[in-house]
């Protein structure tokens, strides 16, 4: 048996054509949908990037206790169960925060891996004077990654140049020298269309696009859309397009070399992202800033399993990111460790049924849904709760010995998925994110009447009937006391 696991990262549901999209040009994943079943109805759950990475290893919701940290020793790995029990696991991945702080001992968990470098703000390569950079990168957001980013794509000439072309290639090479083999479990994993919206100039040209004119064209801040230029966020829309077709284009060499292999006859395929992205919709740009809508929280899935040659073409079962290592475990006939609160998805079904989906941010709105409504619950307190962790240092910097503004750190307690070991516990970390969730307070949206969410309501019942669902979910993650007391629960 073998598994091949694609994750884009960003990757936004409405900008593919298998969901109703008809001006974004991507024949790779229009063939999934003649492959795969096809998920209506999947959500992320721990938001952004590394906390959605620690729940594909440990399908455990994180967002309770930790904003952003390494994989924690008490963490059960996903790759690493599949390679103490004879699965070979390989990772090729240009996805920069493994080579951070905080992005620590994820890779380690396979029995081998590939960095592809080169994406974002990667400081791979080295340039001394960059003044020239600098006005230009002058009052945006996360100035010093813009102008690594500069110095970075001058390294990119041609398609294959590109980290996510590297990355991809890395991925055909494994296939092409193990596809005889039996017994393993390949992550291809890519940065893109995470921002900046770098494509190949070969894409831009699907779309009519210019000559790409850099940073200021396609990497969008996180913030408010007022007073921005439809034309600017039109031109932000069109390269995250262009973007998506260069994904589209990788992702169909892996399925021609499923075919040029056969490996559809024993080879589990899963396609998904780990959210979506703001592109002016409800008034944003980018995420973590405003609320979870759906443009960020429902995400695309796809997944073939060779064992249901009669699988749904389309589920609307309710599925969450935390479901997809229990699905791989099961793949092989591997137990779930019993922290997994994710389940097996088979023939298109969870093999029990999710009532609810619970999804947020650290510190930020938390969020629930059962398939229709979707409840966010809003912060009564201000700042940030406090950090419950063995690894983690506080978000890509370190400030344990700053004087005026240190941690206040003590040892905490146990939790139910420590398995005996208290845990630090970190305050006055601030808010990395500049997330104003708390600010727009209790929302409630039906989604069969207002799919896109643009009427809040205001239903007592079904409102109570929601936070009681969330406060029994919490208490089923071992939530610390002090969060029912910052959420009014």
């Amino acid at each position: 048996m073998k598994a091949i696991l694609i994750t884009f990262d960003s990757l936004n549901r409405r900008m593919l054509p298998n969901y109703g999209n008809q001006q974004v040009i991507a024949p790779g994943f229009e063939r999934l949908g003649e492959i795969c079943t096809r998920f209506d109805s999947c959500y992320a759950g721990s938001l952004p990037c590394i906390p959605a990475r620690r729940e594909l290893h440990t399908g455990r919701e994180n967002f309770l206790h930790c904003r952003w940290a390494a994989l924690e020793p008490f963490d059960d790995s996903m790759p690493e169960i599949l390679k103490e029990n004879g699965i070979y696991t390989h990772l090729v991945t240009d996805h920069t925060h493994y080579w951070e702080d905080e992005g620590f001992a994820y890779h380690t968990r396979y029995n081998s891996f590939r960095f592809s470098r080169g994406q974002e703000g990667d400081p791979v390569y080295g340039r001394v004077d960059t003044s020239e950079l600098e006005a230009a990168v002058r009052g945006r957001r996360v100035p010093r990654l813009r102008i690594q980013d500069a110095v970075n794509r001058r390294h990119f000439a041609k398609t294959e140049d590109y980290p996510q072309a590297v990355t991809f290639q890395w991925g055909l090479d494994f296939l092409e020298e193990n596809h005889q083999s039996d017994n393993w479990f390949l992550h291809i994993e890519s940065f893109d269309p995470h921002e900046p919206f770098a494509a190949p100039e070969a894409f831009h040209g699907l779309y009519g696009l210019p000559p790409s004119e850099g940073q200021e064209s396609d990497w969008p801040d996180y913030r408010r859309s007022e007073g921005i230029a439809e034309e600017k966020i039109q031109r932000y829309r069109r390269e995250n397009m262009a973007l998506v077709s260069f994904c589209s284009y990788n992702l169909e060499r892996v399925l021609d070399a499923m075919d040029r292999y056969g490996l559809w006859d024993d080879t589990m395929l899963i396609v998904h992202t780990d959210h979506g992205f703001f592109l002016g919709e409800h008034g944003w740009l980018g995420k973590n800033t405003g609320p979870y809508y759906n443009e960020v929280a429902r995400i695309p899935l796809f997944l073939y399993d060779p064992r249901n040659r009669s699988q749904v073409k389309a589920s609307r079962d309710l599925v969450q990111t935390v479901d997809l290592p229990a699905t791989i475990l099961d793949y092989f006939g591997l137990d779930l460790p019993a922290n997994m609160t994710g389940r097996p998805i088979r023939n298109g079904k969870r093999c029990e049924e999710r009532m609810i989906a619970a999804f947020g941010l650290f510190g930020g709105q938390i969020n629930i849904t059962d398939g229709r409504y979707v409840y966010m619950r809003a912060p009564r307190k201000s700042g940030s709760p406090d950090a419950y962790t063995m690894a983690g240092l506080h978000f890509m910097r370190r400030r344990i010995q700053e004087e005026t503004n240190p941690y206040r750190l003590s040892m905490g307690r146990e939790f139910c998925f420590s398995k005996g070991y208290p845990l630090f516990r970190i305050g006055n970390m601030g808010n990395d994110f500049q997330t104003v969730q708390g600010e727009f307070g209790d929302l409630l949206f039906d989604l069969s009447e207002d799919p896109g969410q643009n009427r809040p309501l205001i239903l007592p019942e079904i409102e109570e009937k929601m936070r009681k669902s969330l406060k029994s979910w919490m208490e089923q993650m071992d939530a610390p006391e002090e969060l029912y007391e910052f959420y009014g629960l």
